[in-house]
């Protein structure tokens, strides 16, 4: 059996060719050791640095090794709160109305779903993957000498002080601007308008910033929106 060898230190630093913070290198060495499927990657952080975003996969799973220092690693318990944001920001153009932040909609969500009961499903959940099988979160916290319970307090933090959007310059004026570009999406989908019902509004709107939007013409049949919802061709 074939193998490759590669030093990750001797791969190329990514980080200033993705615009990534000056404290952090980021060799992505999948190429270097012609893997098809694996993805490996070495990073190295500045003392006290938190990246300043995060990512995840539909099902693939991830492992850290943490070479020297030490890392904190979140249990994302909240990611299916965004079906619900999504939902209801339809709901809400079918109604001429649109969320005008929706990165604040979704920590007032979890804020308020930022309970132990969020947890209960997780314990022996297992991750997907179409060639493999993955043992449970509880058992791969065990492996680390924790519990579903040790980590709890983190895992429902859902505030961190400092927080991490300190790093951006203006992220409130981001977040409108990534708010917008998702309403208009949507708007140029009329498919995806169509999905979901007048009354679907499962995330609670109040205290939420809600704007009225004019008629917007489709992009397929030039009809005013939301007049036209079902799915149209060009």
């Amino acid at each position: 059996m074939s193998h490759t060898k590669a030093n990750l230190r001797a791969v190329e630093d990514s980080a200033p060719k993705f615009d990534m913070p000056a404290e952090m290198q980021a060799r992505f060495a999948r190429t270097a050791i012609e893997g098809e499927t694996l993805g490996l990657s070495l990073f190295k952080l500045e003392p006290g640095f938190r990246i300043p975003f995060g990512h995840k996969h539909a099902t693939q799973e991830e492992v850290y090794v943490v070479v020297k220092g030490s890392a904190l690693v979140k249990v994302h318990a909240f990611a299916s709160l965004l079906d619900e944001v999504h939902v209801s920001a339809v709901a809400l153009l079918r109604q001429r109305r649109a969320l005008v932040n929706v990165s604040k909609t979704y920590a007032s969500l979890a804020a308020s779903r930022a309970a132990s009961p969020v947890l209960d499903d997780l314990a022996e959940r297992r991750v997907s993957h179409p060639t493999d099988t993955h043992p449970t979160l509880t058992d791969r916290l065990t492996a680390l000498g924790e519990s579903l319970h040790s980590v709890s307090g983190f895992a429902l933090d859902v505030s961190p002080q400092p927080s991490a959007a300190v790093l951006l310059n203006d992220p409130e004026a981001l977040e409108l601007e990534v708010s917008d570009a998702y309403k208009r999406w949507l708007l140029d989908h009329p498919e995806t308008l169509a999905r979901v019902s007048d009354s679907a509004l499962p995330v609670v709107i109040h205290n939420t910033d809600v704007e009225v939007i004019s008629d917007v013409l489709c992009r397929f049949c030039r009809r005013p929106l939301p007049t036209c919802w079902a799915p149209c061709r060009r």
